[in-house]
C-alpha cells in the first residue's frame, strides 16, 4: 500500500503533518542555506530572533503597560473626589528670618516652587486637568502642624492682617501651575512682623482655587521689621562684606570694635589674618569667647566665595623658588624655575608659607594671567551612537547594543551546528 495514494492523506492535513513529522530543524535550516546565500540567511536569523525578543518582552511588559493605561484613563476622568490622591507641595522654602517688605524668596535666593504630586507616590502629575491649575498663596499660623487636614482645617489657619493694618500678604498672589510645576516670580511680601502671634512665626501656604488637591505648607519662619535687614547676616558671605555679617560678631559690638582697631573690616581681611596667624586672630575676637561660638565665626567666614582670578606671588629666599597664594593668602602652588614641584614634604611647605607670611610686604598681586594657569576642566567620556562607553559610576546601559550582539552571537552559533557535521 503506497501512503502517498491514501484518501485519508489527500485533500487534508495529514500529508503535511506526516511529512512535518519528518523534517528537523536541522534539515530545514540547511535546506534554507542551499537556496539563499550566507548573508541572506544571517539577516533572516537575526530578524526571526530580534522578532521572538520583541514578542517575549512585549508579553512580559503587558501587565504594567495595561495598569499605565488604566492609569492614565483615570487621571483625563479627575474629578474632585481626587483630593485624597493629589497634593501641593513646597520644593523650596523662604529662609528661617525675613524681613517685611521683602521679596519671599528661597534661602539661596531662587524662586520658591511648588508642585502637584501624587499623594501616595510622591511623584510629580504633569498631565491631566491639574496640572495646569491656578494656585493662590496665603499666609499661614506657624502653629499649623497637623499632619493630615481637612480644606476647613486649612482654611482656619490662614491669617489675616491686624486691624488697622494693610493686608498680610501682598503682590502676585496666584501663581499658574505648568505641566504640574509653579515658580513664585512675582513680588510677594510680607507687610507685617510675626511678633505678634503666639509663635512668632509665619507660614506660607498654597491652595487651587478650585478644590482637587490637598493644600502646601512651607516651613515656619520669622518676620522682622524692614528696619532690622541692615543687620542682616549674609549667607554666604561676600569677600566686601564688613566683618560684623558673619555669625557671633555684632555691629559695633566689642569684636567688631576690637577687629576694625587691628585694620579687620571685611571678610576677607579676616580670612587673611586666619590664615596667615588663627592665634593671632583668636586673641583679637576674645581669648575667653566659647568654643563653640568661635567655630561658628569660622565656619561662616569659610563660606565666602573667593575671587579665583586674584591671586599673589611670593619669591622666596631660595633662588627659583615661587609660590603662589589666593586672595586669602592660602598655598596654591610651589614652583621651581617655572616648573610645578609635586608631592614636597608638609615640613618644607610649612617653612616656605612661614617665611612668606613673615614677609608679607614682598607678597604681589600676579599681573600674567598666565602664570595662574587655567581652570581644570571635568574629562568627559566618548559616545558612539549605537553603543555607549560610559564613565565609572554611570548607570546608563544601551540595550540596544547588547540585544544586537547577542543576536550576532546566537545566530554564529547556529551556523557553526549547521555546518559542522
Amino acid at each position: 500500500m503506497k501512503i502517498r495514494n491514501s484518501p485519508s492523506f489527500h485533500g487534508g492535513s495529514g500529508y503535511s503533518v506526516f511529512r512535518a513529522r519528518n523534517l528537523t530543524f536541522k534539515k530545514v535550516v540547511k535546506k534554507v542555506m542551499r537556496d539563499q546565500s550566507n548573508n541572506q540567511f544571517m539577516i533572516q536569523m537575526e530578524n526571526m530572533i530580534r522578532r521572538i525578543v520583541r514578542e517575549e518582552i512585549q508579553r512580559s511588559l503587558q501587565p504594567f503597560l495595561s495598569s499605565s493605561c488604566v492609569s492614565m484613563e483615570r487621571s483625563r476622568s479627575e474629578t474632585p473626589s481626587s483630593r485624597s490622591r493629589l497634593k501641593l507641595c513646597f520644593i523650596n522654602s523662604p529662609p528661617s528670618s525675613i524681613f517685611t517688605g521683602s521679596k519671599i524668596e528661597a534661602e539661596d535666593g531662587s524662586p520658591l516652587v511648588i508642585e502637584l504630586v501624587d499623594a501616595t507616590t510622591n511623584t510629580l502629575v504633569s498631565t491631566g486637568p491639574f496640572s495646569s491649575s491656578r494656585v493662590e498663596l496665603v499666609p499661614l499660623n506657624a502653629d499649623f502642624t497637623e499632619e493630615s487636614w481637612t480644606v476647613e482645617g486649612f482654611n482656619r489657619n490662614i491669617l489675616t492682617q491686624r486691624e488697622g493694618k494693610r493686608p498680610l500678604l501682598t503682590g502676585d498672589l496666584t501663581v499658574m501651575l505648568k505641566n504640574g510645576v509653579g515658580v513664585i516670580t512675582g513680588d510677594i511680601a510680607f507687610s507685617d512682623n510675626s511678633s505678634w502671634t503666639r509663635s512668632r512665626k509665619f507660614r506660607l501656604g498654597a491652595k487651587l482655587t478650585g478644590d482637587g488637591a490637598v493644600e502646601a505648607r512651607s516651613e515656619a519662619f520669622g518676620c522682622r521689621d524692614q528696619r532690622g535687614e541692615s543687620y542682616k547676616k549674609h549667607h554666604p558671605p561676600c569677600p566686601s562684606d564688613e566683618v560684623w555679617r558673619l555669625e557671633k560678631i555684632a555691629k559695633d559690638g566689642v569684636s567688631a570694635t576690637r577687629l576694625a582697631e587691628r585694620k579687620i573690616l571685611t571678610v576677607k581681611d579676616f580670612r587673611r589674618l586666619y590664615t596667615v596667624n588663627r592665634n593671632e586672630l583668636h586673641n583679637i575676637i576674645g581669648a575667653g569667647v566659647s568654643k563653640k561660638t568661635w567655630n561658628t565665626i569660622v565656619s561662616h567666614a569659610m563660606d565666602c566665595v573667593l575671587d579665583e582670578t586674584e591671586c599673589y606671588i611670593y619669591n622666596a629666599n631660595t633662588p627659583g623658588v615661587t609660590l603662589l597664594f589666593n586672595s586669602v593668602y592660602e598655598l596654591i602652588r610651589v614652583s621651581f624655575n617655572g616648573n610645578d614641584i609635586q608631592n614636597l614634604d608638609q615640613p618644607i611647605l610649612d617653612q616656605l608659607k612661614a617665611e612668606a607670611y613673615q614677609n608679607l610686604n614682598r607678597i604681589t598681586a600676579v599681573n600674567d594671567r598666565t602664570f595662574v594657569g587655567h581652570p581644570q576642566r571635568s574629562l568627559q567620556c566618548p559616545q558612539d551612537p549605537g553603543f555607549v562607553v560610559t564613565c565609572s559610576g554611570s548607570q546608563h546601559i544601551d540595550f540596544q547594543g547588547i540585544q544586537y550582539v547577542m543576536v550576532m552571537v546566537l545566530s554564529l552559533l547556529i551556523y557553526l551546528y549547521l555546518t559542522i557535521d
